[in-house]
């Protein structure tokens, strides 16, 4: 170990058993051996640089070495073939004083900074490398100036056989405003290459490329590149003449202020293509003043050798939120190529924003013949369909997009911005094609606007499905293409023609019958003899959800009775019948169609069932029903005498009244003996109904027997027949 602070330094060998102190660094460099350790253990200037063959590791303890060099391309350190330096917590400060040198140079050796160092306040490229290799593993690369316009990266330069590897760490606020070629970040000359896998590239600022300009190769594997800016155009990065494969990282919120490539600039020429390849990571959130928010692509065409020079091929990964702007106007706009760059597809990238190609002549407004025709070359299922945007106009029939050999071409792969064209179908190309707005109506006024679509001319149109049209209380039958359908469209066979104005089709609908309600068949209703409320006549009918139902009672006069759903009757004469007709007509909530249902309710009422034996009072006599026990043939008595006992001459007799329906019998009243006075015959005969008679029975019953004296009836016959005979003989003698 070489210990080097207080004038002197500390150094060990290999087994950490010896210790020597140099006055200087350049004296404890040139005594060091392979695999020493330099500590710094105070700040130290540089007068002279300092070049490194050996391998060392150069510790700074948070110190700082400044550059206090005179000449202008003197470089601090000078890392040689077979040298590796290693630098860890340590600040290494230009101090801005050398134009034309470098901080570190390495040329054939290995650099590589750890935790804690800082390079800064280069006037020219803090690290350039050329045959050798810069690995940073952590660290700073800050507050580097280079304010000509060359070929020069502020923070590293990686030139012919240079190998650059950001692992992590930070590239952060360096600047190059005059530079429109070379980087304030990185810069990969032709024969450089550089791997981004870590860290982040942040406020750089430039005229271009304020994060990376690429003429080399470069790896993007996991860095992000955030936020820088560029006064003119490429925000982060520019590839010029040469290749960038980005497989993850992100790179984001970077600016083009006065230019193109909000995010990325390509530019190839012949024989020195430049090319962008993205397989994954993102763009997002990128703005251009120009065009191409998120990329710009352009050949500068001479010959037609300069044709395809410029390649940009997407094949995974993000492309959302950049913005460019055109006419005062902010838009979403990702990808912009001029005539001459090839734009190539496959995978599954998620694209949104426009991407804007120059297919046809701004001037002659014909199909530009440096327009390269955009490939799809593997398989192709994008997250959304990727748009495009012809600038200048739309020819119809010109192709757009060639599929390669075994992938076939899919119309939705791609659409235009615009919605009256888009990219047809024709073998293994899309070409571009008028469309045509395709609108489904029910009738003359109202569309059904979520079936509504755009649709190529000289195509089928797509069936709705059935359960997407709907109207209710209607059958779908078939569309026309007139209002009064007469013209049928066959929506296998039939081709939307290429005329102007929306394609419409118009609905035929049926109308489908109410149906009639269910009533009971002609119901009997049968009262009880005795009823006298009547009954409430109450048919069960089905109400649907979708019917409203109107009721109509009416007697047999054809007169309404009522509009319930029930009706309430008075019970008709025993053994008399009354009719009453109901109607039901159930109507639709839908289409108003009705039908209709009638049923006749036949109420009768029980004749009495008169008993044989008569009931009665001392005024009238009936019989009385046997089911109901209700009065029947009620009448007044008929009486007629009945005598029971006659008189004698010394006997009185007995008579009474008896009706001669019932056999209702008033009590008995006497007859006088035949000597008996008129007055005592009327006393007797005034005597009143329902004493108690000589045998002792109450009177006033029907009498049921003859209790009549047989000698009496002789005498009377005999009496009879000569008072006859008396007469007889009169007669006779007033004849003669």
């Amino acid at each position: 170990m070489f210990l080097l602070g207080g004038g002197a330094v500390t150094v060990t060998n290999a087994t950490q058993t010896e210790q020597k102190q140099y006055a200087t660094l350049q004296e404890a460099v040139a005594n060091a051996q392979d695999g020493d350790t330099i500590t710094l253990n105070k700040n130290v200037t540089l007068s002279e640089t300092i070049s490194i063959d050996k391998s060392l590791i150069l510790d700074g303890q948070s110190f700082q070495i400044t550059s206090e060099l005179n000449e202008s391309n003197q470089d601090m350190f000078y890392v040689s073939a077979g040298g590796e330096l290693t630098l860890k917590n340590l600040i290494i400060d230009g101090n801005a004083r050398n134009k034309s040198a470098y901080l570190i140079r390495v040329s054939g050796g290995e650099l590589r900074t750890q935790i804690g160092t800082k390079l800064t306040n280069s006037s020219f490229s803090a690290v350039f490398i050329t045959d050798g290799s810069f690995a940073m593993e952590a660290g700073e690369i800050s507050g580097n100036t280079y304010s000509e316009n060359n070929s020069i990266g502020a923070a590293v330069t990686v030139n012919t056989g240079g190998i650059f590897t950001m692992q992590d760490g930070k590239i952060a606020g360096n600047s190059a405003p005059n530079s429109s070629q070379g980087s304030a970040g990185i810069l990969v000359n032709s024969g450089g290459t550089a791997y981004l896998y870590g860290g982040t590239l942040e406020e750089n600022t430039a005229a271009a490329s304020p994060a990376v300009t690429v003429s080399g190769e470069l790896e993007i594997s996991g860095t992000s590149i955030l936020n820088n800016r560029a006064t003119k155009w490429a925000g982060a990065m520019a590839v010029y003449s040469g290749t960038v494969t980005m497989n993850s990282g992100s790179i984001s919120g970077n600016t083009a202020q006065d230019g193109n490539g909000g995010a990325i600039y390509v530019e190839g020429y012949e024989e020195h293509p430049g090319s962008f390849v993205m397989n994954g990571g993102s763009i997002t959130e990128n703005a251009a003043a120009y065009d191409g928010g998120a990329i710009f692509g352009y050949v500068d065409i001479i010959s037609d050798s300069d044709l395809g020079m410029a390649v940009i091929e997407i094949n995974g990964g993000t492309i959302k939120g950049n913005k460019d702007q055109n006419a005062g106007e902010t838009v979403n706009g990702a990808v912009f190529i001029r005539p001459g760059v090839q734009l190539r597809f496959s995978g599954t990238p998620e694209i949104s924003g426009l991407n804007g190609i120059e297919a046809v002549d701004y001037d002659t407004l014909e199909a530009n013949s440096d327009f390269q025709m955009i490939q799809v070359t593997k398989e192709f299922s994008p997250v959304n369909p990727v748009t495009l945007e012809i600038w200048g106009d739309y020819l119809p029939g010109q192709r757009i997009v060639e599929y390669s050999d075994g992938i076939e071409a899919d119309p939705e792969d791609f659409i235009a911005p615009v919605q009256n064209y888009g990219y047809q179908k024709e073998g293994k190309y899309l070409y571009t094609e008028v469309k045509r707005k395709v609108l489904f109506k029910d009738g003359i006024e109202n569309t059904y606007e979520e079936l509504s679509y755009w649709s190529f001319v000289d195509d089928t149109v797509k069936k709705p499905e059935d359960d997407t049209v709907k109207k209710d209380g209607y059958t779908l039958d078939g569309w026309y293409t007139d209002s009064s359908l007469t013209k049928k469209w066959d929506f296998e066979n039939d081709k939307i023609p290429r005329e102007e104005g929306n394609f419409i089709l118009y609905a035929e609908w049926s109308v489908i019958p109410a149906q009639a309600p269910i009533l009971p068949t002609n119901p009997k209703i049968e009262l009880a003899c005795s009823d006298m409320e009547g009954t409430v006549l109450s048919p069960e009918v089905e109400e649907k959800e979708a019917y409203t139902y109107i009721y109509r009672w009416e007697n047999e006069e054809g007169e309404p009775v009522g509009d319930d759903s029930t009706l309430m009757v008075i019970s008709p004469a025993n053994g008399e019948t009354a009719l009453y007709t109901l109607t039901v007509t159930a109507v639709r909530k839908d289409n108003g169609q009705t039908a209709q249902a009638s049923t006749t309710y036949t109420v009768t009422r029980k004749e009495h069932k008169p008993g044989k034996e008569w009931k009665f009072d001392g005024n009238s006599h009936w019989n009385e029903c046997s089911v109901c026990g209700i009065k029947q043939n009620e009448a007044s008595h008929t009486f007629k005498w009945v005598t029971d006992k006659n008189a004698t001459k010394t006997e009185p007799g007995k008579k009474h009244e008896e009706c001669t329906s019932c056999g209702y019998a008033k009590e008995a009243v006497i007859i006088p003996a035949f000597d008996t006075s008129k007055e005592d015959m009327e006393k007797v005969e005034e005597k009143p109904s329902g004493a108690v008679g000589e045998d002792g029975k109450i009177k006033g019953s029907p009498q049921t027997g003859d209790n009549t004296n047989p000698v009496s009836w002789c005498i009377l016959l005999l009496v009879s027949a000569v008072a006859l005979g008396g007469t007889v003989m009169f007669i006779q003698k007033r004849k003669s």
